[in-house]
């Protein structure tokens, strides 16, 4: 058992090495800055954790579901800034078995700004990128989804206003008709004078 510990714990050493040995200074930098939050305390307390949380790593951990156009532009903006930094796309990343990178990426959900500013350098920095590439795959398909619910939302309304337009179009033909067959009637009722029809035609329906 302890062997298989040391193994594991060397494994993971590794993976913390090749992740963040070629990371330059901006790099790390750029890292350590997603790691700062709001709160100036050094560690929140619990009923502060949720508010004082709101680094621009936390950031990244809250994917809107409620589908609306805002949400959609929120998370547009997520992945443009995610993109910039230019951290989701190294080429040591395919180096990492997928089930490690899973790990460290469900360690960087769970973990607060101030664990992993605990961590070694390496550590940190290895967990952060493997955390930054599954929030953009997650982030990716949120908006995915929200636009496929947005567009099917907008078809909705749209089917449903077409069709109480023609509703409202077959019930105007049909009082048309309803209209034509009394005039119809009272003209061909050779017992009433000419201009009686006409009258009592355009009074039935409103007209005079």
């Amino acid at each position: 058992m302890i062997l298989i510990v040391s193994a594991r714990e060397a494994a993971l050493q590794h993976v913390y090495a090749v992740l963040s040995v070629d990371l330059s200074s901006r790099d790390r930098e750029e890292i350590d800055s997603l790691l700062i939050a709001a709160s100036s305390a050094p560690e929140p307390t619990e009923s502060e954790t949720e508010s004082a949380q709101r680094s621009r790593l936390e950031r990244f951990k809250a994917v809107a579901r409620k589908e609306s156009p805002e949400a959609l532009h929120g998370l547009l903006d997520q992945l443009t800034a995610l993109r910039s930094l230019g951290l989701t796309a190294r080429p040591a990343l395919a180096d990492i078995h997928p089930a490690t990178r899973r790990l460290l990426a469900r360690w960087g959900y769970r973990y607060s700004v101030w664990n992993l500013r605990r961590f070694s350098v390496a550590k940190r920095c290895a967990i952060v990128i493997c955390f930054l590439q599954a929030a953009r795959a997650e982030i990716t398909d949120g908006i995915v989804e929200m636009q496929d619910k947005l567009i099917t939302a907008v078809h909705n309304k749209a089917r449903k206003r077409y069709e109480e337009l023609l509703q409202a179009t077959e019930e105007a033909r049909m009082r048309a008709v309803e209209v034509l067959e009394g005039v119809g009637t009272l003209v061909l009722d050779d017992s009433i004078p000419v201009w009686s029809k006409y009258s009592n035609a355009l009074r039935d329906h409103d007209l005079l």
